[in-house]
């Protein structure tokens, strides 16, 4: 059964704690405008071979500070699941110079530290070739001992 859009704006307010993506869903509702809610609200973006890509805006069908918080919680609960010895192994996070990317690494950081999972995260913007570089050395390394001038736990 689907879910009524009224239900899907009720949980959205609900959980964004973001004040600009909430008073962008208020306004739209307060405005009638339910063809944009329901491109908005009612598929949840998926997660595809390049990640979550999408228009930056409020709702379950766009890229925003919940669907990254919501996503990182995800991945967490997938990693201390399936990977062995994950919350003492961590995570590398970075981010480059796209708009929200600082932000989002923080959000995505903040998601795994609340589940004690170490994080390791850039100390500066990094393109994403180069992130996913040091991630390989990170693995290869077998987390013996700290990459040196590259992280900042």
């Amino acid at each position: 059964m689907m879910s009524s859009l009224d239900a899907l704006v009720d949980e959205w307010l609900r959980l964004d704690r973001n004040e600009s993506t909430r008073t962008e869903i208020l306004k739209l509702l307060d405005a009638g405008e339910t063809v944009e809610l329901e491109k908005r609200m009612r598929v949840r973006i998926q997660f595809g071979t390049a990640g979550l890509r999408g228009r930056m805006e409020a709702g379950w069908s766009r890229m925003n500070d919940l669907i990254v918080i919501q996503a990182s919680q995800g991945l967490c609960a997938y990693a201390l699941k399936h990977v062995e010895s994950a919350a003492s192994r961590g995570v590398v996070i970075g981010y480059d110079h796209r708009h929200n990317s600082h932000r989002w690494a923080m959000l995505t950081a903040a998601a795994f530290i609340n589940q004690n999972v170490r994080v390791y995260l850039s100390r500066g913007v990094v393109h994403t070739p180069i992130k996913a570089f040091e991630s390989s050395l990170w693995c290869h390394d077998n987390r013996k001992s700290q990459p040196k001038g590259i992280f900042s736990p």
